[in-house]
């Protein structure tokens, strides 16, 4: 018994047998896509036109309705995942050559202001004069809330016919 106890040690051994269980090990991946915190959705584009109540001068068009009767405002809804945003809104920019010579007239300025309902409650505002002042919103966290953006541009003189183009750009980062 003793010998066929030394006999299955011996083998053990030059086999490499042991009492230890073998293991195994392998890494496991992770990989994700993160969203931004809060996005931009739904934007619907603003006309412009002379300003025509109670009467036209001709040196300022808007997207104002309540000055402009053709003109309309522009909109967009932000959603945030968590917390609150910080709104920005710029002052606007002509984008096209007859808005840029535009923008060179004597007396010209150019203003966008932002507002958390339609034209009523302004949150923010930026002019090209630089007496506006930008402010931050706060927005409800992971609903979408709609923004309205309102804009005018003047000058000295009378507004020459033509098309005219702006941008006004809005950030929204988180809070």
């Amino acid at each position: 018994m003793k010998r066929n106890i030394l006999r299955a040690a011996v083998a053990a051994s030059i086999l490499g047998i042991s009492g230890v269980a073998f293991a195994a090990s392998d890494d496991v991946h992770f990989s994700g896509t993160i969203l931004e915190n809060c996005s931009i959705s739904a934007v619907v584009d603003g006309t412009i036109a002379l300003v025509d109540i109670p009467a036209a001068d001709g040196t300022t068009m808007s997207s104002d309705s309540g000055v402009a009767s053709a003109g309309t405002i522009g909109s967009f809804d932000v959603t945030c995942l968590t917390g609150t945003a910080a709104i920005t809104i710029h002052a606007p920019v002509g984008s096209d050559p007859t808005t840029t010579t535009f923008e060179g007239a004597a007396g010209y300025v150019a203003d966008a202001r932002l507002y958390s309902d339609v034209g009523i409650t302004m949150i923010a505002s930026e002019d090209t004069a630089g007496a506006g002042t930008v402010t931050a919103a706060a927005q409800p966290a992971a609903s979408g809330v709609t923004y309205y953006v309102n804009m005018d541009a003047s000058t000295t003189g009378d507004i020459a016919s033509g098309t005219y183009n702006y941008d006004v750009t809005v950030d929204v980062t988180s809070g």
